[in-house]
């Protein structure tokens, strides 16, 4: 199987799912992932890259088995699907609330879109499998907090957000660092804290979706009820 191969079908598998539309098969170092142009709602698109994987074929099985999987949907956050391996901001909620996580690790990663390959500083937590990709805002926000050395970031327990950013002409959804918080600040603030008779158990995050591909509500009446269910 050659790479020209491979993008006919996803590209052809892509038209079947309303918004979607393959931008280019990516090879960088002898892996390959596809390129997607996303459009959750009319007013805006972005890029959204597979993970890499060791074969053409790999890659193939995964995206036609989950393109195959939600064609027909209006109602399924794609961002979810779990062969994306990046936090998007469409996976938060959309109403304010912020979703706190714990960070696992930081590493470099070599990550693809559609003006090409980049290496990039990649967030993993302990809560979900998805990771956050910092820019340059996030990048600041969480050295600002947690010191410039990533390698003291682990155990930090990270509030993100929604925001609307700027990019070009279009106004899209971002994920914002509200604040961070180092592990050894949370166990000294444990410590003054009284203990209560009876433990609370922990919450999970309130992403706006559940799962790896996921129906998320659908709009109230008036409001857009384009792909994904209107998801911002």
């Amino acid at each position: 199987m050659i790479v020209d191969d491979a993008a006919e079908a996803i590209r052809a598998a892509a038209v079947r799912v309303a918004g979607l539309h393959l931008v280019r098969v990516a090879e960088s170092h002898g892996r390959y992932a596809a390129v997607f142009e996303v459009q959750p709602i009319p007013t805006y698109s972005k890029g959204l890259a597979t993970r890499w994987h060791s074969d053409l074929s790999t890659l193939l099985s995964s995206v036609l088995d989950t393109l195959e999987h939600i064609q027909g949907e209006i109602d399924v956050n794609i961002f979810s699907a779990e062969m994306f391996e990046y936090l998007s901001a469409e996976m938060l909620p959309n109403d304010g609330r912020p979703v706190t996580m714990t960070i696992k690790d930081v590493a470099q990663e070599t990550i693809t879109g559609p003006r090409g390959e980049a290496v990039k500083v990649i967030v993993s937590f302990r809560e979900r499998p998805k990771k956050l990709i910092l820019n340059k805002t996030n990048a600041r926000a969480l050295a600002r907090s947690l010191g410039a050395e990533t390698d003291a970031w682990a155990g930090a327990a990270v509030e993100l957000g929604v925001e609307p950013v700027k990019v070009g002409r279009q106004t899209v959804p971002s994920i914002r660092v509200r604040s961070a918080t180092a592990a050894q600040r949370q166990t000294t603030a444990a410590a003054r804290t009284p203990q209560q008779a009876t433990p609370q158990p922990a919450t999970q995050p309130a992403f706006a979706d559940v799962g790896p591909v996921s129906r998320i509500a659908r709009p109230a009446e008036g409001e857009d009820k384009a792909l994904f269910g209107g998801a911002q």
